[in-house]
């Protein structure tokens, strides 16, 4: 019996060390995959900025979130504006992505995608498909996208309990959709939402 206890500690230490080696490995792997896809941007860029504090770099995840929204944003079939989002919890350990466009098991034909009519009845905005991805609740947590918010986006966003939202300045988006984004932004300010818009600088 003592004989064989040494041989069964043996071999319970190789299971745990083997255990442990599998464990970092895929650990390796996840992060590896991770932080690959955080920098696949589709835009070199040199920093983003603060527009209201011209040259102010921001902090590093606001940096790399909005980085993945802009990977997210290549998903999106849609042929004029492509939008991408992601809403990340407060401790930053749940990250979900969202995007433009029609809703499950709908066909995105051409013809309909390039039909505006259709696509502004039809088409699901990217803040609203990430919130109603997560199936969760998300209040306290922060929105990152890539456009400015409309103002169905931002009424959702208050709704659901967003904490804040960081998006990528774009001056004749803003523009287009002017009224629109200024009730998005009465919204926000009523419902005490933080808002902060960066401009990104090319490099």
């Amino acid at each position: 019996m003592a004989s064989g206890t040494p041989g069964a500690g043996g071999c319970t230490s190789s299971l745990m060390a083997a255990r442990w080696t599998i464990t970092i490995s895929i650990v390796n792997i996840v992060e590896g995959f991770y932080m690959n896809f955080l920098m696949a941007t589709p835009l070199k860029m040199s920093s983003i900025t603060d527009p209201t504090r011209m040259g102010a770099k921001v902090d590093k995840w606001t940096l790399r979130f909005l980085s993945m929204a802009q990977s997210v944003a290549r998903w999106s079939k849609d042929p004029s504006t492509r939008v991408g989002a992601v809403l990340v919890s407060p401790d930053r350990r749940i990250v979900i992505p969202g995007y433009n466009g029609l809703p499950r098991g709908i066909e995105d034909s051409t013809d309909r995608l390039l039909n505006r009519e259709w696509k502004l009845r039809t088409i699901l905005h990217a803040e609203h498909n990430a919130i109603l991805t997560a199936r969760q609740d998300v209040s306290g947590w922060t929105m990152y996208v890539t456009h400015h918010p409309c103002s169905n986006c931002s009424a959702v966003m208050v709704q659901s309990g967003i904490g804040a939202v960081h998006y990528i300045r774009d001056d004749a988006f803003e523009d287009k959709w002017r009224c629109s984004l200024e009730t998005a932004g009465i919204l926000f300010k009523e419902a005490g939402v933080h808002v902060e818009g960066h401009r990104l600088w090319m490099g």
